[in-house]
């Protein structure tokens, strides 16, 4: 989890920084194609870290509870 939120600060700032500093103009992800590539690759990234962290926090979980179970049976 803490992936994806890093993810969504930097996608957030670079979006902002792109359209305000590289474009001369007032953050609008709206009007123009190049802004546009911009916030859907930021999309993705965003999107793939949340799934990751989603995936690595269910095996940690998932490997605890056997961990867990193993021990409550005695077994090695």
């Amino acid at each position: 989890m803490l992936t994806y939120h890093i993810s969504t600060i930097v996608v957030g700032q670079t979006l902002y920084l792109y359209v305000l500093y590289l474009n001369g103009q007032q953050p609008d992800f709206y009007n123009d194609e190049r802004n546009d590539i911009v916030n859907n690759t930021g999309s993705f990234f965003d999107i793939s870290s949340f799934i990751i962290a989603h995936w690595i926090f269910a095996y940690d979980y998932w490997k605890v509870a056997h961990k867990l179970k193993l021990q409550n049976q005695n077994l090695p």
